[in-house]
């Protein structure tokens, strides 16, 4: 819950232009995230915070989805439910509504 609210308060898109390397880079830092890595730090960056910050909004949106409905999360275990959320479907759809401007995310419409 901590990164929607602190995304509430996150940078606009425009603001802080990225690199397919940016993009890598994050999907690389939250892979070693979800395998709970010791040794990883926060970047320094303000390209992939914003990144991250958006990638948690979404995911969280997502989740928060699920319960809304009434649907079930996906049938997998809890890393790979966080890969869905944070990687393929960033990849897949939250991306390009991000880069889009949406502004908010709203379980409802998820």
């Amino acid at each position: 819950m901590m990164a929607l609210s602190l995304a509430a308060r996150g940078t606009a898109v425009a603001a802080c232009p990225h690199s397919a390397a940016d993009e890598r880079s994050t999907d690389t830092w939250l892979q070693r995230w979800i395998a709970q890595d010791p040794d990883l730090e926060l970047p320094q960056d303000l390209q992939r915070r914003t990144l991250l910050l958006a990638r948690f909004r979404y995911a969280t949106a997502q989740a928060d989805s699920y319960s809304l409905h009434q649907r079930p999360m996906p049938a997998a275990g809890e890393r790979a439910v966080m890969e869905i959320l944070l990687l393929d479907l960033w990849r897949e759809h939250f991306r390009a509504r991000w880069l889009a401007g949406e502004s908010g995310v709203d379980p409802k419409n998820n």
